[in-house]
């Protein structure tokens, strides 16, 4: 009989941006962003006679196995063969790391066929969500995700919303092909180097969140969810201009955006660090007019531009034995 094998298959995240850093008296990050379906994360997990890690991202699938290995319910896990099947580029705002920790913890929940972790000790073990929660709660739900941001006693912050996007939507992603964001040490000190949000932002982009974005989303008003994510994007960036070249994190990015809002697009905006930025589309067919648009311009060739659709569900996990 051959050895069980499990399949993992986890979505890419979007950050719209935060709500607010630097104020003690008030919830610390949060913020808006959603999951889709491509650029996503593969992983492979079988047993083998002793722990390999293959494919890209090799030292991430490491790290996650010894966090396991270090919880009481991990303590006897069988040596691993984790492989990434696929995986969307590193460090362009995508949220791939913390994609790749929640699937292989997660993924060996149910290789071991024991029941999901919660929000809180998937983080926990996964060392993930300490400052934004977007993608965990997406790895678990799928969706356009709003969550609170941490108050000091929170394990991990709240949820305030999860909606479903239609269907027919798509997001278009546009991503220089040599740059890259910040990530690891770098945004560790930019963060701590960071002005404090002034609380009349954070009120906006909450309001912005909460009283724009997800009520679009769950009428399916297109048009009122494409202003609301550009105003929502332009607002967050405000937040990191110290440490960006402006509201976006280069010249560059901040061009690209003026060229996609005179072609008509209205939804716009940088995910997280960038350098990808990304469009929202009422169908397939829109998203494809708007490509071939992109196409015509003159630098085109220094773009990667990928058609993606909303991630419903979360993460899916498939054994084969």
């Amino acid at each position: 009989m051959s050895e069980p094998l499990l399949m993992v298959r986890a979505p890419s995240r979007l950050h719209f941006g935060m709500f607010s850093f630097g104020v003690p008296t008030l919830r610390q990050f949060g913020g808006a962003g959603v999951m889709i379906d491509e650029p996503a994360l593969e992983l492979r997990i079988s047993a083998a006679e002793k722990d390999e890690f293959l494919g890209p991202n090799q030292q991430r699938l490491r790290q996650a196995v010894v966090q396991v290995r270090a919880t009481s319910w991990g303590r006897d896990l069988p040596p691993l063969k984790v492989e990434t099947i696929v995986s969307p580029r590193s460090h362009t705002g995508l949220g791939s790391g913390t994609q790749t920790a929640l699937a292989v913890v997660a993924g060996l929940r149910k290789f071991l066929n024991l029941p999901p972790l919660g929000a809180l000790e998937l983080a926990q073990v996964a060392g993930r969500a300490k400052r934004s929660a977007v993608g965990l709660y997406g790895f678990l739900h799928g969706g356009l995700i709003v969550e609170a941001g941490r108050l000091p006693h929170d394990g991990v912050a709240p949820l305030a919303a999860q909606v479903e996007l239609p269907e027919t939507w798509r997001f278009v992603l546009i991503c220089p092909r040599e740059q890259q964001g910040l990530s690891g040490e770098p945004e560790r000190a930019a963060f701590a180097d960071l002005p404090a949000v002034p609380q009349s932002l954070t009120d906006q982009l909450c309001r912005i969140a909460l009283l724009d974005l997800v009520p679009a989303a769950r009428s399916g008003d297109f048009a009122g969810f494409s202003e609301a994510l550009y105003h929502f994007g332009h607002a967050a960036g405000q937040c990191f201009k110290s440490h960006q070249a402006g509201v976006y994190a280069t010249d560059e990015l901040a061009m690209l955006v003026a060229r996609v809002r005179a072609l008509g697009v209205a939804g716009v905006g940088q995910s997280s660090w960038g350098p990808t930025l990304f469009t929202v589309h009422p169908s397939v067919l829109a998203a494809e007019q708007f490509i071939a648009s992109c196409q015509a311009w003159p630098d085109a060739a220094r773009y990667d531009v990928t058609v993606a659709a909303p991630n419903r569900g979360g993460a899916s996990f498939h054994s084969i034995e």
